[in-house]
């Protein structure tokens, strides 16, 4: 009998550690990248180019970093509450349309809210945000006959979705992330009708959640 007890306790202290993370007073810290998203930009690198029987173009190179920083607290056993933002940043060598190149930063943040279900190694959880901050490009040309322009704008983005979390060892998981967002962007300058964009897409995010405290 004492040996069955002793086996039970041996599994409960390699086990417990997994799942007591996410106890009220806990503190959530998370980095995600994005990998298919809607009007913004994901990390990657791509080049294009336009060519014919008798003509070939230069390359157009572009470039995305998208990080996606969060913070929470566990409010309740299961429950964060926090804070997110995303930071992109953008470069176009050669651009596409009229052979600039483009620089830009995404700046967004705001509140997210995250619930974990279940005790097992991989663990299922459910999240919502919202997201709101701007946008900020400037189109140089290489050859200096246009000027320089700069163009602003306001964006804000909501989502919501389910990921899973296989946990890596007892503060450490890996997250993946499948969601729904909707967009809206507009300028910030010269802009007397409101003009705006509004874009809804799948959002496929993959990180790193570590368990604090």
């Amino acid at each position: 009998m004492r040996k069955f007890l002793l086996i039970g306790f041996l599994l409960a202290l390699s086990v417990n550690p997994l799942f007591s993370q996410t106890e009220k007073g806990k503190i959530l810290v998370v980095l995600n990248s994005t990998i298919l998203n809607n009007g913004l930009s994901q990390i990657g690198y791509q080049t294009q180019k336009t060519k014919d029987d008798d003509f070939e173009g230069n390359p157009t190179k572009t470039f995305n970093l998208n990080l996606t920083p969060k913070m929470g607290l566990f409010a309740w056993d299961n429950l964060a509450l926090g804070v997110e933002g995303s930071i992109n940043f953008i470069s176009i060598k050669n651009s596409f349309f009229f052979g600039d190149n483009v620089n830009g930063t995404i700046l967004l943040g705001g509140p997210f809210f995250r619930y974990y279900y279940g005790k097992k190694q991989v663990r299922p959880f459910a999240e919502i945000g919202a997201l709101f901050g701007g946008s900020k490009f400037t189109s140089e040309d290489p050859d200096g006959f246009d000027p320089d322009s700069t163009n602003k704008t306001n964006i804000s983005r909501y989502k919501g979705g389910v990921g899973l979390a296989t946990q890596l060892g007892s503060k450490v998981s890996f997250d993946t992330f499948l969601g729904y967002s909707t967009l809206k962007e507009k300028d910030s300058e010269d802009n007397p009708d409101n003009e705006r964009d509004i874009s809804n897409g799948i959002l496929l995010e993959i990180g790193i959640s570590i368990y604090l405290r």
